[in-house]
């Protein structure tokens, strides 16, 4: 099994009251642990349409610092926007560490 953490980030919609610049707010993040098999796990990430790898991504050696992302989505009821990442979990035994380079190239993330 390959832990996983799963963390969903919601963001505030942003409140216009005449500040110029970048819209940075603190969103409320939930964290989901789970132990997936290789299978399970490459569901996952093909499912979840992640797209974009961590600026960290390191073809020899894989961290914790590893993660993926999908694109973030707006509710346009609440105006809320919805990010969602997996991130490899950092009490993986060492040896899981080329099952979770794997599972990105069997959901054709990288090559």
């Amino acid at each position: 099994m390959i832990r996983v953490n799963i963390v969903t980030t919601i963001y505030p919609p942003p409140h216009f009251d005449g500040h110029d610049g970048d819209y940075l707010p603190d969103g409320d993040a939930d964290v989901e642990t789970r132990d997936m098999t290789f299978s399970e796990l490459v569901r996952l990430l093909t499912n979840e349409s992640i797209l974009n790898p961590s600026s960290y991504l390191d073809a020899e050696n894989v961290s914790h610092n590893e993660w993926l992302s999908c694109e973030t989505y707006q509710d346009y009821r609440s105006g809320e926007w919805t990010e969602k990442s997996v991130h490899f979990a950092r009490d993986n035994a060492p040896s899981k560490r080329k099952y979770w380079r794997w599972a990105w190239r069997a959901a054709g993330i990288i090559k």
